[in-house]
C-alpha cells in the first residue's frame, strides 16, 4: 500500500476504501462458504471436483486475459 502511495499510482484515501471493500468482501466469502459451500462441500461428492473445475476455468480465463492485454501492451510499446 506505501509503495502505490509513493510511486503516486494510489491516494490514501483509495488505500483505504480497497482495504475496507476487500475486508467486507472477504468476511462475506467466508460466511457464504461456512454456510452453503462447506456443508455442500461435505455432503455431496460432485461439489468438490466442480469447485476445483471452476477454480481452474476461472485461472486460465484470468491467464489468458492477462496475457492477451500484455502482449497488446507490449505491441503499443514497441511501436
Amino acid at each position: 500500500s506505501w509503495l502505490r502511495v509513493s510511486q503516486g499510482f494510489h491516494t490514501t484515501n483509495q488505500i483505504l476504501v480497497g482495504a475496507i471493500i476487500g475486508s467486507v468482501f472477504s468476511a462475506v466469502w467466508f460466511w457464504l462458504w461456512h454456510r452453503y459451500v462447506q456443508t455442500a462441500y461435505t455432503q455431496h461428492l460432485w461439489v468438490p471436483p466442480l469447485l476445483i473445475i471452476g477454480f481452474v476455468l476461472f485461472s486460465l480465463g484470468f491467464g489468458a486475459y492477462v496475457f492477451r492485454h500484455w502482449v497488446v501492451r507490449q505491441r503499443q510499446i514497441s511501436v
